[in-house]
């Protein structure tokens, strides 16, 4: 992620002895719940229901001079191309998983809410579900801004950050039922577990 030196929050991030207009890397550890559609044996396509943050995520940033608590959800996304074997799924496609997010910012005293401006569209090949070790999300190229919300639904003209997700890895636990995705590229990486569920 990136501020602005332009933006709204660019004289307290200042204030906070924080560089501006300079690329970092930050983490966000939390937990995702992803709920698919019944799958029957044979079919090939099925649709994501739901994949949001079980809560805000808990921020990980260099040093002491802000906070961060993202809340993350994807929207749409679909399986397609499903392989099974005896019934159980053992790879799929996933098209069209459009991550959106807002988060909470907090520089000294003063706590901000920022609301990404597009969406991050994630595409990759999973090994089954729950996803397998190493399968890969992936995000489009490009940035995508965040913006002050100054209330009443409305925002600050000039974006606030700039965030780029690359590249998600799934780690699963699968004691828990649980995988953790790893996006390691560009200027963001957002790392979190991620919980699937088959409804």
């Amino acid at each position: 992620m990136l501020f602005y030196s332009t933006g709204p929050l660019a004289a307290a991030i200042s204030n906070a002895n924080f560089p501006l207009d300079v690329p970092i890397a930050a983490e966000t550890i939390g937990t995702m719940r992803f709920t698919i559609e019944d799958i029957a044996p044979g079919q090939t396509t099925a649709n994501i229901l739901d994949a949001v943050s079980v809560g805000r995520l808990q921020g990980v940033v260099p040093g002491p001079f802000f906070s961060i608590s993202p809340n993350v959800r994807f929207e749409g996304g679909t399986l397609i191309n499903i392989q099974q074997n005896g019934g159980v799924i053992t790879s799929a496609d996933i098209s069209n998983l459009d991550m959106v997010w807002d988060m909470e910012l907090v520089i000294g005293a003063d706590t901000a809410r920022i609301v990404s401006s597009a969406v991050l569209p994630f595409s990759g090949t999973v090994s089954g579900l729950p996803f397998g070790r190493n399968d890969q999300l992936v995000g489009a190229p490009g940035f995508v801004d965040g913006l002050l919300d100054i209330g009443g639904g409305n925002f600050h003209p000039s974006p606030a950050i700039s965030v780029s997700n690359r590249l998600l890895t799934v780690v699963p636990e699968p004691a828990s039922g649980m995988v953790t995705l790893f996006c390691a590229a560009g200027l963001c990486m957002l790392r979190g577990k991620r919980r699937l569920e088959n409804e």
